[in-house]
């Protein structure tokens, strides 16, 4: 039944035919509704009615624009409506931006011919479901484990989702739980596939069933279940027996009674499994599989069995893809003396460390004459026919054991009638951890500002340690106070707590420090080895330089070099000149390179000319200086002793002193033995003998 939406009427101009072009709004959900309607006069009729898509729409082949709308006179009132096939608006239109627009042109006879013209706009309401190609459900059976990156639609049916409102652009997807990465490929406007692809390693025993959600552009969901189910023919089994170890009764009657229940498998592949039956008595018995239970059941032969041994060691076998055992172990009922065992089943572990074997518990045993351990074993272990402590003679290496880490073999007691029986042991191989540097010997430099750096190729690291967490370093006590060893990151970085002192820095070039390394009782050493800075020389440029000492009627007196004073080998502001016994008079300007006077000098009792030793030395490195001399005239007017030369040079050979020139003139030396004194008490390296020489006269 079609319904009527709001008419709109828009009364003529000139003619009563001619309508004012209106604009109308409606949704893909207005299906066989009225959208318009205009009275016209009674002589009015309809010449022709035509629609015309804007752009905007994209229309399938088999539809035009004029399959959706139809227009009417009826009772002089002209309506335009939706067709039938407006139903369909999703699935033939298709458009961007959420909206199609078509242009619907009227022409009318009302005592003369009148065109008008109506604009339509059709909205996108996003009111359709959206439709997977297989509503129900999808399922995929495939083989394990499912490897990351594999498409699984090619274990069955492609994902599509079909979206028919006609401006969906586009199409997401999700999937709880979140094992898989979903990829959205677009098929056509309207259809769209999921890719599934493990994000990881997948394993299943059994099926597991996800939801996949699919979200268009104007947020229309839909839900679809997603199945997948163990190919179990197809993929890697590993079978594993439900214990390690089934014990039975044999009564003399020839009953045979489990006593741990069945003697259970889980495979994947148990169709395709063949199993064995092993050990000496193993033709006396019988194991049948079933398949649907994966169970064994174990049968004995119908007739009593003569001269049964007291326990019966039985290896079933299971094999798919690997081979996996157990043990049967049938203790057999005996009116003679027979040997007891305190335990039918021992474990134990061996330490490759102290080539030891320790059982929990103890093997005990009564009525036994002798034990004996299984031929598989007996050229490595040996057991003590007193203590019964298994011990073994040479270390085992961890090929001996399977790939569990496990060792497993029977010990055999025999009585004194000759009656035997037998419990099965299983050692563990012990992994135990251990510390060791991967190195003895790690470089790095040590900086003046205070900073340890290690090449690139030089870190502090550990073999097969790869948790640092329970690690600790320690530096030797002799250094603990300058150096500290601390994980930053995935990086063992040292940090300098107190800078090295100055003479540690002057007196060396390297610098060795033992480390220890400890974690949960383990600990292991090494060697740190510091570059240390290289020692920096400096020296005057001059051997010796001299000046003149004037005294001032009034203020501070002065000094006059002959020769500029110059240290190289460092910054001048980082140098430091002092003047020895003279420090509290003199001082050194570093801006003018010139000495200062900072205290008159008495020179009454100076001998001239005075000579101040110079020492420079770099501020961050006392120890390491130059020295020069100073040879300083005083100014004075008096008659004092005085050398005919300022300065006299000099070879030192094996303790020796060779003057170049033969002799020391003096102007004056009425005090040359005062002045001699002062000069060997201030220079008490050296000593001199003083000869007066007289010129030879002719």
């Amino acid at each position: 039944m079609r319904q009527r939406m709001k008419l709109l009427h828009f009364p003529g101009a000139d003619n009563p035919c001619k309508m004012t072009a209106p604009k109308i709004f409606i949704s893909e959900r207005n299906v066989s509704e009225v959208i318009y309607s205009y009275t016209l006069p009674d002589s009015a009729s309809l010449l022709s009615f035509n629609a015309t898509p804007v752009s905007n729409p994209n229309l399938s082949p088999d539809v035009t624009a004029l399959s959706f709308f139809e227009a009417s006179i009826d009772e002089n009132i002209f309506t335009i409506q939706t067709t039938d096939k407006f139903a369909s608006f999703g699935e033939n239109v298709h458009t961007d931006g959420g909206v199609a627009a078509f242009v619907l042109l009227i022409t009318l006879n009302c005592d003369g011919t009148a065109q008008s013209q109506v604009d339509v706009t059709v909205t996108d309401t996003f009111s359709r479901e959206l439709a997977f190609s297989n509503p129900s459900g999808y399922s995929y059976s495939l083989p394990m484990p499912i490897m990351p990156k594999t498409d699984i639609s090619a274990y069955g049916e492609l994902i599509s989702v079909y979206d028919v409102n006609f401006s969906n652009e586009q199409m997401s997807f999700s999937i709880a739980p979140e094992d898989f990465e979903v990829t959205t490929v677009q098929l056509d406007e309207r259809k769209f596939k999921a890719l599934l692809n493990p994000v990881r390693i997948l394993q299943f025993d059994q099926s597991q069933i996800y939801t996949l959600t699919a979200v268009d552009s104007g947020n229309q969901t839909q839900i679809v279940e997603i199945t997948i189910a163990v190919n179990a023919s197809a993929g890697f089994d590993s079978p594993q027996f439900s214990s390690s170890y089934y014990s039975f009764s044999y009564s003399i009657a020839g009953q045979l009674t489990a006593n741990d229940g069945d003697i259970a498998i889980t495979s994947l592949k148990p169709d395709e499994a063949s199993y064995q039956l092993e050990g000496e008595w193993a033709s006396s018995f019988q194991v049948v599989f079933d398949n649907s239970t994966q169970q064994f059941t174990l049968s004995n032969s119908p007739i009593v069995l003569p001269n049964l041994p007291a326990q019966i060691l039985l290896t079933l076998s299971f094999t798919t893809d690997v081979t996996t055992e157990t043990v049967l172990i049938i203790d057999v009922e005996h009116l003679e003396l027979i040997p007891a065992f305190s335990s039918l089943f021992y474990q134990g572990a061996y330490d490759p460390d102290s080539n030891s074997i320790s059982l929990d518990p103890e093997i005990e045993l009564q009525n036994a004459e002798s034990v004996t351990l299984s031929d598989a074993v007996s050229d490595r272990l040996t057991i003590d026919q007193r203590s019964y402590a298994i011990t073994s003679g040479s270390v085992l290496a961890i090929d001996d054991f399977d790939q569990y880490l496990k060792l497993v073999f029977a010990v055999t007691a025999t009585s004194a009638t000759l009656n035997s029986t037998s419990a099965v042991v299983a050692l563990s191989y012990v992994k135990k951890a251990s510390l060791h540097f991967d190195s003895p010997v790690y470089s790095a430099e040590y900086s003046e500002a205070g900073a340890v750096t290690f090449g690139s190729a030089s870190h502090i690291g550990f073999e097969e340690t790869t948790d640092f967490s329970a690690v600790e370093i320690a530096v030797d006590a002799a250094f603990s106070d300058n150096f500290k060893v601390v994980l930053d990151g995935s990086e063992w970085a040292v940090t300098v707590q107190k800078n090295l002192s100055v003479e540690i820095l002057d007196s060396h070039e390297q610098l060795i420090v033992p480390i220890t390394a400890t974690m949960s009782g383990l600990s292991a050493s090494a060697l740190l080895v510091l570059q240390l800075p290289t020692q920096r020389l400096i020296q005057f440029s001059n051997l010796y330089y001299s000046g003149l000492y004037s005294v001032e009627n009034t203020g501070m007196d002065s000094i006059k070099l002959n020769e500029v004073i110059a240290v190289t080998g460092a910054d001048s502001e980082a140098i430091a000149v002092s003047f020895g016994e003279y420090g509290e008079y003199f001082t050194f300007n570093t801006e003018t390179n010139e000495v200062d006077v900072v205290k008159n000098l008495d020179t009454s009792p100076l001998v001239t000319p005075f000579i101040v030793v110079l020492t420079a030395c770099i501020t961050s490195h006392p120890t390491s200086n130059a020295t020069s001399l100073l040879v300083v005239d005083v100014e004075t007017t008096t008659s004092q002793l005085q050398f005919v030369q300022k300065h006299y040079s000099a070879e030192y050979k094996s303790g020796t002193v060779e003057l170049a020139d033969k002799f020391i003139q003096l102007q004056n030396d009425d005090n040359l033995q005062v002045f001699l004194e002062y000069f060997l008490r201030n220079h008490p390296n050296i000593s001199a003998r003083l000869r007066r020489v007289f010129p030879t006269t002719a």
